[in-house]
């Protein structure tokens, strides 16, 4: 599976990218696209506003590119998983999969986040974070679960249900962290709270809540 990309300024070698589009996902996502500015989006990212649009030009550009970012970060450690895990049985396959969404979302909970407000609005965006994110994210375990299915392993759920039953309990926690720390006074993104939660969501997913 691969991700169509933009492609990167040139010039911009200089520039940590990593930070610059992880700041500026977050700025997108606690502020909004409209309401946020360029400078608040480099004042995040430690770098100067006249180097941001030199490189970058507008904030929709900025925006393109940090999705084309993310996609392209997660489905190349999809890929890396897939090698590592070539030969593994449909489920422990699907187990590991289920990690590496988990971490995902462990360490891009502003993506989740703005994910959650962008599809609400039905515009050009959410329209391309659904074609470069949940279409790939379901194309992921889709053949897994067909195997499965086909194994007769798992009960016949309808495929969206499936799906939305798993992106849930997935992300919901890092897309609410402020929400989980002042309830259950835990911050799910200590690497002992999210080893568990992982280990909770596999639990659950497959075998259910009743003892």
């Amino acid at each position: 599976m691969e991700v169509k990309k933009r492609g990167r300024p040139q010039g911009s070698s200089d520039i940590d990218h990593d930070k610059l589009f992880q700041s500026a996902i977050k700025v997108f996502a606690n502020k909004g696209f409209e309401a946020c500015t360029m400078t608040e989006i480099s004042e995040a990212a430690g770098i100067s506003r006249t180097s941001l649009n030199y490189h970058f030009g507008s904030k929709e550009k900025l925006w393109y590119m940090g999705i084309d970012f993310l996609a392209e970060k997660f489905i190349t450690k999809f890929n890396e998983n897939k090698e590592l895990n070539k030969g593994l049985d449909p489920l422990p396959l699907l187990k590991a999969t289920i990690r590496q969404i988990v971490r995902f979302n462990a360490n891009y909970p502003e993506f989740i986040s703005l994910s959650y407000s962008s599809l609400n609005k039905k515009d050009q965006r959410s329209k391309y974070i659904i074609e470069k994110f949940s279409i790939p994210t379901f194309d992921l375990t889709k053949d897994i679960f067909k195997q499965l299915r086909k194994e007769g392993k798992i009960k016949l759920l309808s495929k969206q249900d499936q799906s939305a039953i798993l992106l849930g309990m997935t992300s919901f926690i890092f897309a609410n962290a402020y929400m989980i720390k002042n309830v259950f006074k835990q911050d799910p993104f200590d690497e002992d709270q999210i080893s568990e939660f992982t280990d909770s969501v596999i639990e659950i997913f497959f075998n259910g809540i009743l003892v």
